[in-house]
């Protein structure tokens, strides 16, 4: 039987956790404390999701968590955040039911497509490759993106980090002070509209440290940003799931630079000076989020520490 998820119950964020925890792995682990943290209330953003329970109404079996942004209506795509059944109940149709539900329920919220993964308070990117389920979803109309299909995690450990770039004429990289909020957001609406600038709004709504963000600045204005992810930072580092990395940890990204400011060599520094903050906060485990760009993170020593692959489906 399938219950309605309560995102406000510890009850029902422990079962999730533990559901998922058994079916992927050590590897891939999070906690209910997560799933709050992931849970809370998002400007345009609706939550749905089910537990699978057995007859006796006391076995957990499976969960699926779902999201869609309704104020923006370019989004036509919905997002399956979590879906996993139990070792013990798997391969006895429940992933299905679990997975129908969920993208009825997106149906009705008038999404076009949905995505697995990706969402705006992500879990994972996509499928982690090393779950092997891909064939799964294939069979539940599920396939990968054009010529694109994978996202990756890059990391690296920072002990030995050298300097990689110098300081271009004009350029400065500095943590962002409590009242260039504003800047920041002019920055993003000018660059970045869309996906950057929405996080970049519920950050500050959150109360987030202003040095989190990296600001490069070049000739006086804002050409640049890069977000940081620390162990005190408002959202968690959990969803990077950096067990295989010594503590302490840290995330870099996204980040980008602003037109004017492209070609120039500016993006190498302001990776640099990121790499380089984390390195003087005392970070060893490093890791770069959501990328295709391995040949360029190759040059600061990250190298693949996972793969996820982006898969779609048509929900007409």
């Amino acid at each position: 039987m399938l219950i309605s998820f309560d995102f406000s119950s510890s009850e029902h964020l422990e079962t999730a956790a533990a559901i998922w925890n058994a079916a992927c792995g050590q590897d891939l682990a999070f906690s209910a404390s997560f799933i709050s943290c992931n849970s809370q209330p998002l400007r345009g953003v609706q939550r749905a999701g089910w537990l699978a329970f057995g007859s006796d109404e006391k076995t957990p079996r499976g969960v699926v968590l779902a999201s869609v942004m309704l104020d923006d209506p370019s989004i036509k795509t919905g997002w399956i955040d979590v879906i996993a059944v139990h070792p013990g109940w798997q391969r006895q149709a429940l992933g299905r039911e679990l997975l129908n539900r969920a993208e009825s329920w997106l149906v009705t919220k008038s999404c076009a497509k949905a995505r697995l993964g990706g969402g705006l308070r992500a879990y994972t990117h996509g499928l982690p490759a090393t779950l092997t389920s891909e064939p799964f979803f294939n069979r539940k109309a599920y396939f990968r993106r054009g010529s694109e299909p994978f996202e990756w995690d890059l990391a690296r450990i920072l002990d030995d980090y050298q300097p990689v770039a110098t300081q271009p004429a004009g350029a400065q990289v500095q943590p962002m002070q409590a009242g260039q909020e504003s800047l920041l957001l002019d920055f993003m609406r000018r660059e970045y509209a869309g996906r950057w600038e929405y996080e970049t709004e519920v950050f500050i709504t959150d109360g987030g440290h202003p040095s989190d963000y990296l600001l490069l600045w070049l000739d006086g204005r804002v050409e640049g940003f890069c977000r940081l992810t620390l162990e005190n930072s408002e959202r968690s580092l959990e969803r990077f799931y950096m067990q295989r990395l010594p503590h302490p940890w840290g995330q870099i990204g996204p980040l980008g630079l602003g037109r004017a400011a492209r070609g120039h060599r500016l993006g190498v520094y302001l990776i640099d000076c990121a790499i380089l903050d984390m390195k003087t906060l005392g970070v060893r485990g490093c890791l770069i989020d959501w990328t295709t760009l391995l040949d360029l993170y190759r040059k600061f020593g990250f190298k693949p520490y996972r793969r996820y692959i982006t898969l779609i489906k048509s929900l007409k």
